[in-house]
């Protein structure tokens, strides 16, 4: 319905913040909240909401959940040293 916009990156979110800000005419977006709201219930909003915050968590968590990248392990000997005896 883009009444509001749900930025995924801080540069994003500036970008669309911008972008809200240079708008003149807030009349029609004012239009469109209120019809929005005159036809919609505050919980079915606030269920997407929550909807979409679980979701964005879910994802994130997945995310830093990942194991990293095959690592490659690195082993010196200096040179004249010698290995501990085992």
């Amino acid at each position: 319905n883009q009444l509001v916009h749900i930025a995924d990156t801080s540069d994003q979110f500036i970008e669309l913040a911008e972008k809200e800000l240079a708008q003149k005419d807030k009349k029609k977006w004012l239009q469109k909240v209120d019809k929005f709201i005159s036809e919609d219930s505050w919980d079915n909003t606030v269920s997407r909401i929550r909807t979409l915050l679980y979701e964005a968590i879910s994802n994130r968590q997945l995310v830093l959940k990942k194991k990293p990248e095959a690592t490659i392990s690195h082993h010196y000997l200096l040179k004249g040293s010698l290995p501990a005896a085992s």
